[in-house]
């Protein structure tokens, strides 16, 4: 029954129609995404208190692109790392492209 119950699922969902660009449109407005990646990186630089302070940046508060930016030029980095942090975009960060590329 489990097989049956996990290919009537795998069926379903080959149905389902994506519109990448309302999924383009979401992740734009959705900038906390790259929070993570910006954590993940900030961890590998042994950046004290990284996600204390992006705890700090992002609760109770719309995060957007230019908000991110504007933390990352604040903060104590090589400036190699401070471009691969205002370089990512949560459409980026997910794998978005490949992602789509993959259904298609």
């Amino acid at each position: 029954h489990t097989i049956i119950s996990f290919k009537a699922t795998l069926k379903g969902l080959n149905k389902l129609l994506l519109s990448e660009e309302i999924l383009t449109k979401d992740l734009e407005a959705n900038w906390a995404v790259a929070a993570e990646a910006i954590q993940t990186i900030l961890r590998r630089e042994r950046t004290a208190d990284a996600y204390e302070s992006l705890k700090k940046l992002s609760r109770g508060e719309k995060l957007d692109q230019e908000k991110l930016i504007e933390y990352v030029k604040s903060l104590d980095l090589d400036d190699s790392v401070k471009n691969e942090l205002m370089n990512l975009t949560p459409k980026q960060y997910i794998g978005f492209a490949a992602t789509l590329a993959k259904k298609i």
